[in-house]
């Protein structure tokens, strides 16, 4: 995500971050304003990742279901930059 500019190197913080709630098991989604992160795409991590089918904008969003990964063995992310022309 440094190569591709999404991150903030006053405050060293990336502009989209995943991690764990680990009293509620759930996953937290913490973005920068003007980021977003569209799950309902075919074959997104949603369902490894407990969220439901929807495009999440706010800044903290705690995922709706627990995470699901006890049966995963490999996990492969590719992440993509779709940046309005200013």
């Amino acid at each position: 995500m440094r190569t591709n500019n999404h991150y903030n190197d006053e405050n060293d913080k990336y502009f989209i971050s995943v991690s764990a709630n680990s009293s509620t098991l759930k996953t937290v989604l913490t973005l920068s304003k003007g980021y977003q992160v569209d799950f309902g795409l075919p074959n997104s991590m949603r369902h490894i990742l407990g969220f439901n089918s929807a495009v999440y904008t706010t800044n903290y969003q705690e995922s709706e279901n627990v995470v699901n990964i006890m049966n995963i063995t490999v996990f492969w992310l590719t992440l993509t930059s779709k940046r309005k022309a200013t």
